[in-house]
């Protein structure tokens, strides 16, 4: 209420606590005499946050005025906070869209699988019993094989020197 008082009063030198005091009780309709000790220390607290500057006195007399450090931060704050309003705001409106455009995407996909069941026929039990009995007469069947002729190894050629071996044994044998 101080804050809003000594911005709405607009003195250059500062508002005299008596002129906030009086506009709290015209504008707030609050009784100034009960509220008085929570005011002056709504003045020094002010003053000690940085948040009004005391211009003429001391304590919690004299005059005040806002701080234009914190008035022009309280005015960034909330220009920021709009601006994260809005960004969140486009942010939400975004993602709206994208889970409506998947949505859609969903939809189609299950109208395009519904529409490829219903054009696929399956074939019905007595088909597969035919095509089945096909595929077996044809695996059945059996081809003319040839006869394979095992070769019975060949003994080696004997040559001129196993031949002479052989007769010498021979002569041995006899003697």
């Amino acid at each position: 209420m101080i804050l809003a008082a000594v911005s709405n009063l607009k003195d250059k030198k500062g508002s005299s606590v008596q002129s906030i005091k009086k506009y709290i009780a015209a504008n707030f309709n609050a009784d100034v005499e009960k509220l008085a000790p929570h005011i002056k220390k709504a003045f020094v607290s002010g003053v000690a946050n940085g948040k009004l500057v005391q211009t003429k006195g001391k304590g919690a007399s004299g005059s005040l005025k806002l701080n234009a450090a914190a008035a022009d931060a309280k005015a960034k704050k909330a220009k920021d906070a709009e601006k994260m309003k809005a960004i969140k705001e486009k942010e939400a409106e975004k993602r709206k869209a994208l889970k409506e455009k998947n949505a859609a995407k969903k939809q189609a996909l299950k109208e395009k699988a519904a529409a490829k069941k219903k054009t696929t026929k399956k074939p019905k039990k007595d088909e597969k019993k035919k095509k089945s009995d096909k595929t077996n007469k044809i695996a059945t069947k059996k081809t003319p094989s040839k006869k394979v002729v095992k070769k019975t190894p060949t003994k080696p050629a004997k040559t001129k020197a196993t031949k002479k071996n052989s007769a010498k044994k021979a002569v041995k044998k006899t003697k």
